[in-house]
């Protein structure tokens, strides 16, 4: 078949033409044969058609619809040395197990007679196996039927969403569930609610032959949340596992479709690193504590983690509510492949979107009331931060719309790389920032970075388009880049929030200092302004009420040491 030609062309492409020698297997999820009960059938839909890759690796098939349970397939697959269970046994070679390397495959049974509690329990056995050997890093484990699909949602199996899918989310080590049954390519994440654990990929790998489910074929086609990239093509997926890493990466190469030729082209990747930690929690930023106008735009801080950026999660509720039962609930992730074009060209319905932002709907919050919100983020390796710490937002009536930005550093040593976030309410659409008021823009990107490598004072000018028209934010002298002479600059024992402040500041020790301390916020130029007295053995609360808008430095002063940190009250 085209599809078996395909892949031998690629795996010659990565490996040489030796490549059997780095090919260890192939997975295949079932529906190998229209109709099961034909003995043709077997030698003209799949061995003849694969005999060019399966003369040199073995197949390891889980059973699907088609093949009904009938005795010709289990007379030509023979996995009963895999098998929990042996003849005369009923069970034997229904589903079966084994190691390779650093990861124990799970061949479930999900073609549909054995939807029951005896096989959940074989696969919690399994996992357990794994969860208790040090050498296993990753269970993969694949079966026929999916637990949701977006372009044949007819397909779904309850048994697998509603009842396999929260086991797997116990075990950490389960990294991805491949099926088929809808004949398309659909990669998911499945949500487990751990921060300590990854989620796991589901990965529907359909469309290896037969006629295709394509887009607008099904009334009730639907965009879930939990799956992220669909397409009608032909296609397949090799799995590239580096156990001297301790991680995997998968690519799907894509065959299009009749009105989307493609031949072999790589149109989806991800990984996974064993041991990599999660990423740092973020800050539920802007606004707070209280709400300019009833649709805001909540911000959240930059990401920071070992991996990139994969999807965020924004959780609303009100101030007496409860985050286990939100008033919002929303996830957004990197892309989200649903649909195509009049010409067939699949659909991002994410492309430009922010995930470090969330635009209100209207009508969602109410003058006067209070809230909280929350936000967590989650990074390519399938792993959540903790949530943030609560957000408090007191909704007050709408404020005239403004142009604003804030940066994440106002102050330090050359080369001083700073991140800006814009914090309009306009609504731009499109921006350009003159870091160094030099009257040349140096970036057009609504939160860019940028390094000053030279010492200086910096003016800060945002100029962004909205409605057809222009406006601009001019911050004079609000980036200070210089020597430190003997201070510490941005190594505090303590935290500094929130900053942007508007009424106050707390100054919160990451371990007690138990000698006595001097807060003073001064400045730009060093002049003080405030001071207050303390041990800083607990969280010191510093109002900021008779201070006017703009860019001030706190110092920490104990007898033997200072710290300075810049921070900005709106």
């Amino acid at each position: 078949s085209l599809t078996a030609m395909a892949i031998k062309e690629k795996f010659t492409e990565l490996y040489g033409p030796n490549w059997y020698n780095k090919v260890n297997l192939i997975l295949h999820t079932g529906d190998m044969v229209g109709d099961g009960s034909n003995l043709v059938s077997y030698e003209t839909e799949y061995f003849n058609p694969f005999s060019v890759l399966s003369c040199s690796v073995p197949f390891m098939i889980s059973i699907g619809n088609h093949e009904g349970e009938n005795n010709y397939f289990y007379n030509y697959m023979h996995y009963e040395d895999f098998s929990t269970y042996q003849y005369p046994n009923s069970l034997c070679e229904k589903y079966y197990a084994f190691n390779l390397g650093n990861v124990q495959f799970l061949a479930m049974n999900m073609a549909g007679a054995y939807d029951n509690g005896a096989q959940k329990q074989w696969v919690k056995n399994r996992l357990d196996e794994s969860a208790a050997n040090p050498d296993i890093d990753y269970v993969f484990a694949y079966a026929h039927r999916p637990g949701r699909s977006e372009l044949w949602p007819d397909g779904n199996a309850s048994f697998v969403y509603d009842s396999i899918y929260p086991l797997f989310a116990t075990y950490p080590k389960l990294a991805m569930h491949s099926f088929g049954h809808s004949h398309n390519y659909e990669h998911g994440t499945y949500i487990n609610n751990n921060s300590e654990n990854r989620d796991f990929r589901t990965i529907l790998a359909g469309g290896a032959g037969g006629a295709l489910d394509r887009w607008d074929m099904y009334p009730n086609q639907v965009d879930l949340r939990d799956v992220q990239v669909s397409y009608d093509h032909y296609c397949y997926v090799i799995v590239d596992v580096d156990l001297s890493d301790h991680s995997y990466t998968a690519s799907m190469y894509s065959l299009g479709n009749p009105e989307y030729p493609l031949y072999n082209v790589l149109l989806d990747k991800w990984h996974s690193v064993v041991g990599c930690d999660k990423p740092q929690t973020p800050q539920a930023a802007y606004p707070g504590p209280t709400c300019p106008g009833t649709a805001p735009t909540l911000i959240a801080s930059l990401f920071s983690g070992a991996d990139s950026l994969m999807s965020s999660r924004f959780q609303l509720i009100t101030a007496s509510g409860d985050f286990n039962t939100p008033l919002l609930d929303t996830l957004r992730d990197w892309t989200n492949i649903y649909g195509v074009t009049p010409t067939y060209v699949p659909v991002d319905k994410n492309t430009g979107m922010g995930l470090r932002r969330l635009k209100l709907p209207a009508g969602l919050l109410q003058i006067g009331n209070s809230y909280k919100w929350r936000v967590s983020y989650r990074d390519h390796n399938c792993r959540w931060s903790d949530w943030s710490a609560p957000a408090d937002l007191l909704v007050q009536p709408q404020a005239a719309d403004s142009i604003d930005f804030v940066a994440d550093t106002l102050y330090g040593i050359a080369p001083l790389t700073v991140h800006f976030t814009d914090l309009s309410s306009v609504t731009p659409t499109a921006w350009l920032w003159d870091f160094d008021n030099d009257g040349t823009f140096d970036s057009p990107l609504q939160d860019p970075v940028w390094t000053y490598t030279n010492d200086g004072v910096y003016t800060v000018n945002l100029v962004v388009s909205y409605n057809g028209s222009l406006g601009y934010k001019l911050k004079t002298s609000y980036i200070v880049v210089g020597a430190s002479s003997n201070d510490e600059l941005d190594a505090l024992p303590l935290q500094i929030y929130p900053n942007p402040a508007k009424d106050y500041v707390m100054v919160h020790p990451q371990a007690p200092l138990n000698q006595p301390a001097t807060i003073e916020i001064s400045d730009i130029s060093g002049r003080a302004l405030l001071q207050h007295h303390t041990l800083l053995q607990e969280d010191v609360k510093i109002s900021l009420n008779t201070l006017s808008k703009g860019v001030y430095i706190i110092h920490v002063k104990t007898p033997d040491k200072i710290w300075k940190k810049l921070i900005m009250k709106y």
